[in-house]
């Protein structure tokens, strides 16, 4: 292995706007909330596009203080994120909103400096390899936008508001609460049906 490596993902096509999606992802807090692994405290600005966070990694099981420094490109729809030296292997992040024939697709690369790490058969156990994962998550969220439906406003809101305020534990639980609750759903209305046919016969 190199000193500098780079882990990539793309989206399919995502039929929307490259400024709608643009907007979206510029939100610095908001963009970091999409990884799934991610649990976020102590967020704050601390000068001109730079910002000092507590980031507990699920995936590596890591915890550190972060200061970030974002560079947005508004003509090229481009979000760079660069990672303070200190804050482990992670150079930089950057994610690249390209038009596609009927919407947009978005590019996301992680660059790593690997040149820190003394053991390397640790690197597959340190290394972050959520940019998928990521990426996926944002994908999810904007498809959200090809069409103003009332259900689609209706699950933007649980994700703005609820979905992306929870911690990956949050996450899991209410997942499972969910899958529960339609699981018994499913029970009430077989017992309910099963007891029709049984009166009707």
């Amino acid at each position: 292995m190199s000193s500098n490596n780079k882990l990539k993902a793309i989206t399919d096509e995502i039929y929307i706007a490259p400024d709608a999606a643009y907007n979206i992802l510029k939100d610095i807090r908001r963009l970091l909330r999409f990884n799934p692994y991610y649990e976020i405290k102590n967020f704050r600005e601390i000068g001109t596009d730079t910002y000092e966070l507590l980031l507990r990694n699920e995936a590596n099981k890591f915890e550190e203080k972060q200061v970030l420094r974002v560079t947005s490109y508004d003509a090229d729809k481009k979000i760079s994120i660069e990672y303070d030296s200190n804050s482990g292997m992670r150079i930089m992040t950057t994610f690249d909103i390209q038009a596609a024939d009927k919407g947009i697709k978005i590019a996301a690369e992680d660059n790593f400096d690997l040149s820190k790490i003394s053991d390397k058969e640790k690197i597959s156990e340190i290394i972050d390899r959520t940019i998928p994962y990521w990426l996926s998550q944002i994908r999810s969220y904007l498809k959200l936008l090809e069409k103003k439906t009332l259900l689609n406003k209706i699950k933007l809101f649980y994700k703005e508001k609820i979905w992306l305020e929870m911690s990956p534990f949050g996450r899991r639980v209410a997942r499972l609460i969910l899958i529960l609750t339609a699981l018994e759903t499913l029970l009430i209305l077989g017992i309910l049906i099963g007891y029709k046919l049984l009166v009707k016969y």
